[in-house]
């Protein structure tokens, strides 16, 4: 069940990366949670701009949501050759490697019982996003010493 996007057009990720953070910003303010940010500038790729705002949306929710107060968030996006790579990583309570192979299973959730208000979707759906875009996602991460989520989406390149 591949789909492709269809009316895709040019998307500046760092400015819509940018536009993310500004939503969450009274909530890192709030739990006093630091953010570490390096966007490099005019990160173009070809999408679905409600889509992508989507997807970085749930990432930075997530991050958010289970990183500690004082803790710290950093997000970093770049281009690397013809892709354009995006982290989002916390300094949270991390996933064990029994949990990792399910994390982008719909309805999956690391713990039910934790009453964070997750639905288990977040993550299903940004992975389909990505791969909507002709992208990936992946996760590394250590129990008690946080998460970090890569995306990878192909650079745009204008004619």
């Amino acid at each position: 069940d591949e789909q492709r996007i269809e009316h895709a057009e040019p998307v500046d990720l760092s400015a819509l990366i940018e536009l993310q953070l500004d939503l969450i910003r009274d909530g890192l303010a709030l739990r006093q949670q630091r953010l570490n940010l390096e966007l490099e500038c005019e990160l173009i790729v070809l999408g679905q701009s409600i889509l992508l705002q989507r997807l970085f949306r749930n990432l930075l929710d997530n991050a958010q949501r289970y990183t500690p107060d004082q803790g710290l968030i950093s997000v970093t996006a770049q281009r690397r050759g013809g892709w354009i790579t995006v982290a989002v990583e916390d300094s949270g309570v991390g996933l064990s490697a029994d949990q990792l192979p399910r994390v982008f299973d719909r309805f999956w959730r690391a713990s039910p019982d934790r009453g964070d208000g997750g639905t288990g979707l977040g993550l299903a759906i940004a992975s389909r996003i990505c791969l909507a875009h002709g992208g990936s996602i992946r996760v590394t991460s250590q129990l008690g010493e946080g998460s970090c989520f890569l995306v990878d989406l192909p650079a745009y390149q204008a004619a």
